[in-house]
């Protein structure tokens, strides 16, 4: 096998594990959705079997389930609709994209990885439109990468990481700045490795300090017509 086609071997598992990751991420959350729901829904049944003339319905019983029904329902509907929207992304090597709807898709769903390490990932993202033409899945692979890095470097908690991104003379420029470094080991060299081989698939690079995480993308990808 040549390094071109190991490289290509690595970014299509790469991808495949992203997918997966995020996949697996979202699906748990819409399951704790359904969860509730039928919680919900059995406290509901209780308090109707329970109902006798001497002991009648409370309405505002009633009420208070019925609205966190809809609130869950609610909830449920977002957590598709990113799902979907997710899983489109893989629909064109490369395409128009507005950066800031897709930085805040990726850091909206890395959130959860924050939460699950007692971290806080903050989005600084500026007003106004910014269009390049590159691939979606690939960029918040990249943008994932950083992220998921920089809360490696505090597992139990007291992190703050923030994505921001910003227009450059010939493109784009991404921060994910941490307030503690990625732990020096072999996953974050091994990450790091991958970030650069991602990083040139998508016509760009990589700049990586102790703390912050820079990629700078071109405006439009030279080998790719985009599809609009």
């Amino acid at each position: 096998m040549n390094n071109q086609e190991q490289n290509s071997r690595l970014l299509r598992e790469g991808g495949q594990a992203f997918f997966g990751a995020v996949t697996a991420s979202l699906s748990h959350e819409i399951n704790n959705v359904m969860a509730i729901i039928g919680e919900l829904s059995g406290l509901l049944g209780d308090l109707t079997a329970g109902a006798a003339p001497d002991r009648p319905l409370k309405p505002e019983r009633i009420t208070s389930i019925a609205c966190r029904v809809t609130d869950q329902v609610t909830r449920g509907k977002r957590l598709v609709k990113r799902l979907n929207r997710f899983a489109h992304t893989v629909d064109h090597p490369v395409a128009s994209l507005k950066l800031g709807e897709t930085m805040e898709l990726i850091t909206t769903i890395c959130r959860r990885f924050a939460d699950l390490v007692k971290a806080e990932l903050q989005a600084d993202f500026p007003d106004g439109e910014l269009v390049i033409e590159n691939s979606a899945f690939g960029l918040m692979q990249a943008v994932h990468l950083c992220i998921e890095r920089s809360l490696a470097a505090a597992p139990d908690g007291g992190n703050r990481v923030t994505a921001s991104f910003a227009a450059t003379d010939d493109g784009c420029r991404i921060t994910v700045t941490s307030e503690l470094p990625p732990p020096e080991d072999e996953r974050t060299t091994e990450r790091l490795a991958y970030l650069d081989l991602l990083m040139a698939e998508l016509g760009g690079r990589a700049d990586v300090t102790p703390q912050r995480f820079t990629l700078f993308l071109p405006r439009a990808r030279a080998d790719r017509q985009a599809i609009v």
